[in-house]
């Protein structure tokens, strides 16, 4: 059979045999195109495998320099923040280097302070000088003592048993310095045997008043100041007078009410102002309930004008009508003593306040108070 097979091969013409060879050489061909792309594709595949992972190393390098520089900025701007810390603290401490080197920057912060506690109540003003001194605070306190003691030589702050105070004040005392002057004479009065709750101007100023031997009218003329506050209705609301032997002497109207009318018409002692009237009549059963009444009033107006920290004196009057303008004058003297509200001026007329709003202020010597402020 292969003898018959050989024989036809023999047999084929030339033309089959080159058709049979031309087959062949295209197989071939075909065999090593497609051996050819399998290692084009193998060669892609790598380099593309390799592209890849010299992107993520790259990404990742860009990552950690951009991680490196965010650590950097953040401790460059740590650095930064501290040492505009210890700048700041270098140019405070400079500054109060120079301001306890220099006289007059002590005078000025001192004065400041004492005008500050002007209208406070007794415990704030007088203020004493280790206290003042305290608030400044100014180290060594000897600077300041040295200051002190220039003012004092100045005439710009005088000496009281209670403390400093402004000259000022001395020469024309305002009406809560005169409430200060009587709380303390009234205080020095339960000490002694010698009690009494009715003092006569002169011993309240010379109770406040530390004058030395060599001056013999401070105290004349600080009792005439509180004589003719007197005299111009002008006293503070909870200090009222009357005449008792031909001498002015005053009394606080809640060691009076209700009983003063009673006891006073009985001793035959002649009422001289309307001070001393209202003081002889019984109190109001609402009084009690001014701090709370108050403090609604405050906030219903507080609310109503928008939120704003300044009430005016006339407005809050306008909301508390069951109280006496003498009890409003009292109830809220006795809130800012405790420490709770606060009053202020119109700050040069720059409020435009109309005739009615100022009649319904609190005048105290020469200020005149238009608006609460709740602390």
């Amino acid at each position: 059979m292969a003898t018959d097979q050989k024989r036809a091969r023999k047999s084929k013409s030339p033309e089959e045999l080159a058709a049979t060879a031309a087959n062949n050489a295209e197989k071939a061909r075909l065999k090593a195109e497609a051996a050819e792309r399998k290692t084009s594709e193998k060669a892609a595949d790598k380099q593309r495998a390799a592209e890849k992972k010299e992107h993520a190393k790259a990404v990742a390098t860009a990552n950690n320099q951009a991680e490196r520089a965010a650590k950097a900025k953040v401790a460059q701007d740590a650095a930064e923040a501290k040492k505009l810390a210890r700048d700041e603290k270098a140019r405070a401490k400079a500054e109060a280097d120079a301001i306890e080197r220099s006289p007059e920057r002590i005078a000025a912060r001192l004065m400041e302070i004492v005008q500050s506690h002007r209208h406070r109540s007794f415990d704030f003003y007088p203020i004493a000088e280790k206290r003042l001194i305290a608030l400044a605070q100014i180290s060594p306190a000897a600077a300041a003592k040295v200051v002190i003691k220039q003012l004092v030589l100045a005439d710009q702050l005088g000496v009281c048993k209670a403390g400093l105070i402004l000259r000022v004040d001395l020469q024309s005392p305002p009406p809560n310095l005169v409430a200060s002057a009587f709380e303390l004479a009234i205080r020095a009065g339960s000490t002694t045997a010698k009690r009494t709750n009715m003092l006569a101007s002169h011993a309240i100023a010379a109770t406040l008043i530390k004058a030395p031997k060599s001056d013999k009218t401070s105290v004349p003329r600080f009792a005439a100041h509180i004589d003719h506050l007197a005299e111009q209705r002008q006293l503070p609301a909870d200090i009222a007078w009357l005449y008792l032997k031909g001498v002015r002497v005053y009394f606080r109207r809640q060691d009076a009410e209700p009983a003063l009318g009673n006891s006073a018409v009985q001793a035959g002692l002649p009422a001289h102002t309307e001070a001393t009237h209202s003081a002889a009549q019984p109190a109001r059963t609402g009084t009690a309930n001014f701090a709370a009444d108050f403090d609604a009033a405050f906030l219903r107006l507080f609310q109503r004008g928008g939120q704003r920290s300044l009430v005016k004196t006339i407005d809050l009057r306008g909301e508390l009508p069951a109280y006496s303008p003498a009890e409003f004058e009292q109830g809220l003297r006795q809130l800012r003593e405790a420490d709770r509200y606060s009053m202020e001026t119109d700050h040069g007329g720059y409020s435009r306040l109309s005739d009615e709003e100022r009649r319904a202020g609190i005048q105290e010597g020469s200020s005149l108070f238009v608006f609460v402020k709740r602390k």
